[in-house]
């Protein structure tokens, strides 16, 4: 998936705020926690008031994370 998350980051990063966490890492446990990551991998979208707008959990198609982005804007 960092491939895919490298290319939206690439089209989007001026726009969104991308956060990557890995959950292995003890340093994030405490955002893996708050966000309720228990697989990998796991996209958490948030909108700008900072309200879970969607999740997914499991490899994602690009065009469906792309396609999110665009309606979060």
């Amino acid at each position: 998936m960092e491939p895919v998350v490298d290319r939206l980051y690439s089209e989007y990063g001026e726009r969104v705020h991308f956060a990557v966490l890995n959950a292995d890492d003890a340093s994030f446990s405490e955002q893996t926690k708050e966000f309720g990551v228990q697989f990998v991998p796991t996209f958490v979208l948030v909108d700008s008031s900072g309200t879970e707008v969607n999740r997914y959990v499991g490899a994602v198609e690009e065009d469906v994370l792309s396609g999110e982005l665009d309606a979060l804007e």
